[in-house]
């Protein structure tokens, strides 16, 4: 039983965590980008006529409408926006230069990293940490209720019924803490991460 309130504990942190390259696909290239008349900078994947540019060596763009997207995944939703190809002034980053300023910019957002069998993925700390915490909670209880072990002599010995009782209602009590701690862990994912985000 500990080992399934363990399990729903780290798929809601599963669930809640997000893509450490965003929108914009690890295999796709991304540009620091300067815009005509304007001061600010900033880094992001280019889509021309609905597919990603995937290449760093830039087809013509001057005649052309380009979709920004900017290369900030720890905003939600990331920012898009549209551009005539001959305001653009673009330098090429290199990937482990891009690895390096994610990960920076996810810290700063208060997020740490979580290697999954679908790749990188972010979480928020406090998320983390309070998931931690209900681990260990959940491991006090499986030790606290655990019931003894039961000791057999060679002649055997019978149990006394009112103890049988008293572990049969331990054990229940402690698959309803189990289910609690689930939904609770779940209930609050599904807020934080589908209801808050959409909210304006």
């Amino acid at each position: 039983m500990l080992q399934t309130s363990i399990y729903i504990i780290l798929c809601c942190l599963s669930y809640g965590a997000q893509s450490f390259y965003g929108e914009i696909p690890e295999n796709i290239p991304t540009f620091l980008i300067k815009i005509q008349r304007e001061q600010n900078e900033f880094y992001g994947g280019l889509i021309l006529q609905g597919q990603w540019v995937d290449n760093a060596s830039l087809p013509e763009l001057k005649s052309k409408s380009v979709e920004i997207v900017i290369d900030t995944p720890w905003e939600t939703p990331q920012i898009h926006r549209r551009e005539l190809g001959h305001r653009l002034e673009l330098s090429y980053e290199a990937p482990v230069l891009r690895k390096k300023r994610l990960e920076e910019g996810w810290k700063k957002a208060g997020y740490i990293f979580w290697d999954s069998p679908q790749g990188k993925k972010v979480i928020k700390e406090t998320i983390y940490k309070q998931a931690l915490k209900a681990i260990e909670m959940a491991q006090s209880v499986y030790s606290q209720n655990r019931p003894p072990e039961l000791l057999y002599s060679p002649i055997g010995v019978e149990l006394n019924p009112d103890t049988n009782k008293n572990t049969f209602i331990k054990q229940w009590i402690f698959h309803i803490i189990i289910v609690f701690t689930g939904v609770l862990c779940l209930s609050f994912v599904i807020w934080k991460f589908l209801l808050t985000q959409h909210s304006p």
